[in-house]
């Protein structure tokens, strides 16, 4: 027998545990003060021997699964602060609310009309 899929917008915080929650918390702060400091090399281009000097690391790109994950849930009609609060604050780690609410609603502008 076939097995139906049953979807719902129903967006909350119980997938996650709370020790697993406070985890995740605490290595976004960790990231977000690696990503501040000054943590990686880059060439300095104003110097005619283009030295090497320290600079605050880039961010990665936004990959297939960060954005599928996004799509599903503008589709689904959730709002940004919610899918945040509920979600994404504890699956995207290495990612600022604002840099991901930048690629939120690019993506809903763009791809997800």
């Amino acid at each position: 027998t076939a097995v139906p899929i049953q979807l719902s917008t129903k967006v909350e915080d119980d997938w996650i545990t709370s020790d697993e929650q406070s985890r995740s918390i605490q290595l976004n702060s960790v990231w977000h003060s690696y990503m501040q400091g000054e943590n990686s090399w880059k060439r300095d281009r104003r110097s005619p021997t283009y030295d090497w000097i320290r600079s605050r690391p880039l961010s990665s790109c936004w990959g297939g699964d960060e954005v599928k994950i996004m799509g599903l849930l503008i589709n689904a009609g959730v709002k940004f602060k919610k899918s945040w609060t509920n979600i994404m604050q504890f699956a995207f780690v290495d990612r600022a609310e604002t840099a991901t609410s930048y690629q939120w609603y690019k993506l809903r502008k763009e791809q997800y009309r």
